[in-house]
């Protein structure tokens, strides 16, 4: 049995989904997501303020103005820094952006940036058309372009004594032929009950990737590489 890999569901579900044009928001800051918020939403509005430091009152407008005027789902979320608006459609988007109320009670002020897919390749690479790329500004640790992914034995047709087996040989190919920590790093090595990851400079990965392919393909979920947004935008 393979393993279910979400990445799957995640493109066929917003594989359609449109991206954000300059001409349709004028004057806003366009960012480029990084991924599909949560798994369900493509689009993010950054507003001012954050948990602690926001108009109640706006807000609150806002909301309402969501439930009775939006056709697809919303979030909001808040930390000690930033305060979004997750939506599902860029449809909402342009509602919320070309509305008289939203800009004549001063709630559109407080709306500082989208952030979406900015074309289509952009968008193909963060839901997973591709699932060897994965959109992130910076490098896993700094240094890793590489994540191999190997679930928990729950996720596989190996018994949990196979399963450790298998990733204790994974380990000992690694540290036999390459330096850990400088080529290669591990998070949570041989658990059992939750994802495993290995981290992989990609230059190394070349050299090593087909052959480790050939000995640890069963057990292996996801194989992805760091693409910044630069190279798809």
């Amino acid at each position: 049995m393979m393993p279910w890999n979400p990445r799957n569901w995640v493109a066929e579900q917003f594989k359609n989904c449109k991206v954000l044009e300059q001409a349709d928001f004028p004057g806003m800051e366009l960012l480029p997501s990084v991924t599909i918020f949560y798994d369900q939403y493509p689009y993010r509005i950054g507003i001012k303020g954050n948990r602690i430091a926001y108009d109640i009152k706006l807000m609150t407008d806002l909301e309402v103005f969501l439930k009775t005027n939006c056709a697809g789902n919303y979030r909001f979320q808040s930390t000690l820094r930033n305060y979004y608006l997750y939506l599902e459609y860029i449809s909402d988007i342009k509602v919320l952006n070309n509305s008289t109320f939203i800009q004549e009670n001063g709630i559109k002020d407080l709306f500082q940036s989208y952030t979406g897919p900015l074309s289509e390749a952009h968008r193909d690479a963060i839901i997973g058309v591709d699932s060897k790329t994965e959109i992130r500004q910076n490098k896993y640790f700094g240094k890793f372009d590489r994540k191999l992914t190997f679930s928990s034995y729950h996720y596989n047709s190996l018994e949990v004594s196979d399963f450790k087996r298998r990733l204790k040989e994974v380990s000992n190919f690694m540290k036999e032929n390459l330096n850990e920590g400088k080529e290669y790093m591990w998070y949570k090595k041989y658990s059992m009950y939750s994802s495993n990851f290995l981290y992989v400079k990609d230059a190394v990965w070349q050299e090593i990737g087909g052959y480790f392919l050939l000995q640890f393909n069963d057990i292996v979920s996801t194989n992805v590489k760091v693409v910044p947004p630069s190279e798809v935008i």
